[in-house]
């Protein structure tokens, strides 16, 4: 866009106007045509809009420029109705310029007027339009001022470009202020020029006391030899950087993590003159991701062990210097006291002094936690060694490295279980201001809980272990006390029946008896049969089930077992059908597999009694099948997993039994490396599967 004329170029024009009108003075007749047809030709040549008034205000010429601007052509408009007449308007486009402060009337009354900023609106220009204008007086040669000449520059473009940049850089200004980010712009030299609201919020200064100051300045030293030796190098080469990981020091000393991104504004020789850094505060998820880190490999150390006092070791070592700068655990011993079983430190010879201290001085029960805290279960915060060094006098030079502990803050956390304390966490540190409180207590509070279940959960499988260690010698010793009355009763019945064969076969008691003896000697079967199971459980829970391997055929055995069985199978009603004509040969124990098949053939006959049983053994990929199926009241889904486990039956009680056959015969099979399982459907009978190596 074309700027206004400069003074020389009015001052010309105004010569001009001035001869002009010298010669219209002296003889209209006799008007020079060689000036008037410059004049007209300047005029007309002139992209800019000019007007000239006379001293009265009125409109006395108008180039085509002004004429197409203005949209007004009529001469002799006075100067009072250029405001209304060509919509001129003050900057705040609602007030009518007022005619007198009009550039023109300042020229006519001798003023030069330079750049003066008007708003004009017109039928040509219904949206408006931005004009700077710039007046001279016209003057004869004495001086007498005998009009006025303007020249109208239009800036409507510049104006709103002018008005974008403005409210970009406002935006840009409200932006850099008020967003919940950190950012900041460097020289060359690294130092600040401009920082945010929220880098002064976030780190504690005012802005006066960081401009001017080396970015790297407040950096931990560890950070700032990474900036200086790995990042800046690269970024001065590349002028960009994106998630650098630094550590901040903040004014009152706390430190925080954060993820800086930049990029270079260059000069036209593509030398870097400022960068704009925008910062993210990554501390808590950081705080986040080592808690979780922390809490999964405690979760891990604790369930890899039951030694206590090994396992929680390890737990307070993963916590040093992660968290805190002491990590004490200790158990309840008593009611009184406490033991402590494990101490980790970021110095080694604290830790020994202190393991040596709490030797001769066991803190007591209530030494880290009041009694509403150990009641409540909630963890408190306070500051120093409190209960632990108690004892620790001033004068005893042993234990002078744990004065040194004085003035940290500590967090004590009561071990909770199931309504019982366990014992307590406390964990110390120098490092932990007041805004690092909640995130530390929710941490230690949720690695006491871990703590805490896993040592009552240890505690209940010691328990339980030793329940199952009395229950077992229990059916040990039962089993083999139960045999001597078990034997010595079949050698009555045996004694009986002798006496019974010697009696008159007219004998009413002694055909009495004889009903009676068959029954007798069925019970005292079954009765021997759970001792014998009961026996094989002692052996399985003391590792004593002893296999005597020995060249067996599978078919044959299944032959004979179905031949033992055939009177059982008569009496439930169940008709046997046999598959084992092809030899089924390997090595294994024979007396243990035919124990086997009676425990599946008589579980068989007891669910499934009236309908068919069917027993099958095959060869299959070089290894031996047993398969047993019947039409009973079949197997749930839920129960297929469990029967197989002690004590556990597939129906009711109404059954009756000990639930151990199952659970024998698999161990049975997986001793001669083989599986066991059941296919079923409840209402549709169940097929068991044993699958054996040959050898």
């Amino acid at each position: 866009m074309k700027e206004p004329p400069s003074p020389l170029e009015f001052q010309d024009l105004a010569s001009l106007l001035e001869v002009a009108e010298g010669q219209e003075q002296a003889d209209a007749e006799h008007v020079c045509p060689e000036l008037s047809q410059i004049l007209e030709s300047v005029f007309s040549s002139m992209a800019e809009a000019v007007v000239v008034a006379d001293e009265c205000g009125r409109t006395a010429l108008l180039n085509p420029a002004a004429e197409q601007f203005l949209g007004q052509a009529a001469i002799g408009v006075p100067l009072a109705q250029w405001p209304e007449h060509y919509g001129l308007y003050l900057p705040d486009q609602v007030t009518l310029y007022p005619a007198e402060e009009l550039p023109l009337a300042r020229a006519i009354r001798g003023e030069a007027v330079d750049r003066v900023e008007i708003f004009l609106r017109s039928a040509l220009k219904p949206s408006g339009a931005w004009v700077l204008v710039t007046t001279r007086p016209l003057r004869d040669k004495a001086g007498k001022v005998l009009g006025g000449v303007a020249v109208f520059n239009e800036v409507t473009g510049t104006r709103k470009a002018e008005e974008a940049l403005r409210k970009s850089q406002e935006e840009y200004r409200s932006l850099y202020s008020s967003t919940p980010v950190m950012m900041h712009s460097i020289d060359q030299e690294g130092r600040l020029l401009s920082v945010s609201d929220f880098w002064l919020e976030k780190l504690g200064y005012e802005r006066s006391e960081v401009l001017g100051r080396k970015s790297v300045e407040f950096l931990t030293p560890e950070s700032r030899k990474y900036a200086l030796e790995v990042v800046l190098p690269r970024y001065f080469q590349t002028g960009k950087c994106q998630d650098v990981p630094y550590r901040v020091v903040k004014k009152d000393g706390g430190e925080i993590d954060i993820l800086l991104s930049a990029i270079a504004e260059r000069d036209a020789q593509g030398a870097i003159v400022r960068s704009l850094a925008v910062i993210i505060d990554v501390t808590e998820r950081k705080r986040r991701e080592m808690a979780q880190r922390l809490l999964d490999e405690a979760s891990r150390e604790l369930v890899t062990s039951l030694d206590d006092e090994a396992t929680l070791q390890r737990v307070a070592a993963l916590a040093v210097p992660t968290v805190a700068d002491l990590c004490v655990i200790a158990l309840q011993a008593g009611d009184t006291s406490l033991r402590p079983v494990a101490i980790a430190d970021v110095s080694e010879a604290r830790a020994r002094c202190l393991r040596e201290f709490l030797q001769f001085h066991p803190p007591p029960a209530d030494a880290l936690l009041c009694p509403a805290q150990r009641c409540m279960g909630e963890p408190s915060i306070g500051i120093g060694g409190i209960g632990l060094l108690r004892h620790v006098d001033e004068a005893d030079r042993p234990w002078e490295e744990l004065r040194t502990l004085r003035g940290h803050r500590c967090l004590h956390v009561p071990l909770y279980a199931r309504g019982r304390c366990l014992g307590v966490l406390c964990l110390a540190s120098a490092r932990w201001c007041d805004t690092d409180a909640p995130a530390d207590l929710a941490l230690a509070k949720e690695l006491g809980c871990r703590v805490a279940f896993t040592l009552d959960n240890a505690q209940l499988y010691r328990k339980a272990q030793e329940s199952i260690r009395a229950r077992d010698e229990f059916l040990s010793i039962a089993s083999h006390e139960l045999k001597t009355p078990l034997t010595s009763m079949k050698l009555r019945v045996q004694q009986l029946e002798r006496a019974l064969a010697q009696q008159p076969p007219d004998s009413r008691l002694a055909a009495r008896l004889s009903d009676m003896l068959p029954i007798f000697q069925g019970q005292m079967r079954r009765l021997a049969d759970l001792v014998e199971n009961l026996l094989d459980v002692s052996r399985i829970n003391e590792s004593r089930l002893d296999l005597h391997l020995e060249p067996t055929d599978l078919a044959a055995l299944a032959r004979l077992v179905a031949d033992h069985l055939r009177e059982q199978l008569d009496r439930s009603g169940c008709k046997l059908e046999l598959e084992a004509k092809e030899p089924v040969s390997g090595e294994w124990d024979r007396l243990r597999l035919e124990q086997v098949m009676l425990n599946l053939l008589t579980n068989a006959m007891k669910y499934g009694a009236g309908r068919p049983i069917r027993l099958t053994s095959t060869l299959q990929d070089g290894r031996a099948l047993l398969r047993v199926s019947d039409g009973g009241i079949g197997i749930s889904h839920e129960a297929q997993r469990r029967i197989f486990e002690r004590f556990e039956r597939a129906a009711s009680h109404n059954y009756g039994g000990l639930g151990l056959g199952l659970f024998i015969t698999r161990q049975i099979v997986e001793a001669h490396h083989g599986k066991i399982w059941v296919e079923s459907e409840p209402g549709r009978g169940a097929t068991f599967f044993v699958e054996l190596p040959l050898s």
